[in-house]
C-alpha cells in the first residue's frame, strides 16, 4: 500500500497558496491515471475541470492509518519537497511517522 502527496501547479482556490492532495492506494499508477482524468477525489476533479495540473511530490509505504496521521497535521505543504526546499527540514517534519519516504518529483 502507498500513501502519496500531489502538488498542484496553481491554487485550486485563488485566495489560498498552492494546494496539495494526500491519498492512499494499493495501485499508485492506476490511481494517478484516474486523478489525471479527473476521477477519484472531488478535489482532483475540480482541478481537472479548471485545467490545473499536478505532480506526484512524495510517496510513502503505508496505509490509510499513515494517511490519516499525515492529514491530521492539517498542513500537507510541510511534507512537500516542492514547497519545502530544505530536505533536512522536511525529514524533521516527517520524524515520528511510520512509512518509508520516497520522493518522486522535485
Amino acid at each position: 500500500m502507498t500513501v502519496y502527496l500531489l502538488h498542484f501547479k496553481k491554487p485550486i482556490n485563488p485566495s489560498r497558496p498552492p494546494q496539495h492532495y494526500l491519498g492512499w492506494t494499493t495501485d499508485l499508477d492506476e490511481r494517478i491515471r484516474a486523478h489525471r482524468r479527473g476521477k477519484g477525489s472531488r478535489f482532483c476533479q475540480v482541478a481537472f475541470e479548471r485545467g490545473i495540473s499536478f505532480s506526484v511530490a512524495e510517496v510513502w509505504k503505508g496505509d490509510r492509518s499513515l494517511e490519516r496521521k499525515l492529514k491530521q497535521q492539517k498542513n500537507s505543504r510541510r511534507f512537500c519537497p516542492i514547497c519545502c526546499k530544505s530536505r533536512s527540514l522536511l525529514r524533521s517534519q516527517l520524524a515520528g511517522f511510520s512509512g518509508e519516504n520516497h520522493a518522486i518529483a522535485h
